[in-house]
């Protein structure tokens, strides 16, 4: 019977191993999965950054565009008043601030 034991006991040790190694590859998974999750939030984050920056971009764009019109408004001394040549570059500095 001792032979019996022993043998019992190695194939336990044996066993209690191969748990052992299952389970380091479960935390080992759990911990990829958790910087796969960190890293996908932060890549959302990303995007939501470039996409707000494009539209800043964006509005910067119009209100430049407006301001040139303003711009070209006040040096129109042929169809325009010195009043409203005065209104347009008010705009224009409104704009620009």
């Amino acid at each position: 019977m001792n032979g019996i034991n022993k043998a019992l006991d190695w194939m336990a040790k044996g066993l209690g191993a191969v748990v052992e190694w299952f389970g380091s590859l479960f935390t080992a998974s759990n911990n990829v999965s958790e910087t796969l999750k960190e890293e996908i939030t932060l890549a959302e984050k990303q995007n939501q950054l470039a996409k707000d920056n494009l539209e800043t971009v964006v509005e910067n764009a119009q209100l430049e565009k407006e301001a040139a019109e303003w711009a070209a408004k006040a040096k129109d001394t042929e169809n325009l008043s010195a009043e409203e040549r005065k209104k347009a570059l008010e705009e224009e500095k409104k704009l620009r601030q």
